[in-house]
């Protein structure tokens, strides 16, 4: 099975930046125009050495290149409901010149 996921978008925030003991995390969304009205709005998590960097350099309307795996999270509502989301888990984040 191959999981792959590679796609050039604009963030849609300034990236949000958390520490564990042990790793930090940069989480951003990305919206990627497929038409001129059709937007793909995607959220992404970036580990360590990858996330220290995107929170440096990256801004909101950063243009950035995303290689990474498709992941979900699953957890249950105040109402007992499952719920399931999913997100990008950045592998490799290029910044591209905005234009």
């Amino acid at each position: 099975m191959i999981n792959k996921f590679i796609g050039i978008g604009h963030l849609c925030s300034d990236p949000k930046m958390q520490s564990f003991s042990s790793n930090t995390k940069c989480s951003f969304s990305i919206g990627i125009n497929n038409t001129k009205t059709d937007v793909l709005f995607l959220n992404i998590e970036a580990w360590n050495n990858v996330a220290e960097n995107c929170n440096k350099y990256l801004t909101k309307g950063s243009c950035v290149y995303v290689e990474g795996k498709v992941k979900n999270s699953q957890w249950e509502d105040k109402s007992g409901n499952k719920k399931t989301s999913f997100f990008i888990s950045a592998d490799i984040v290029r910044f591209l010149p905005n234009g």
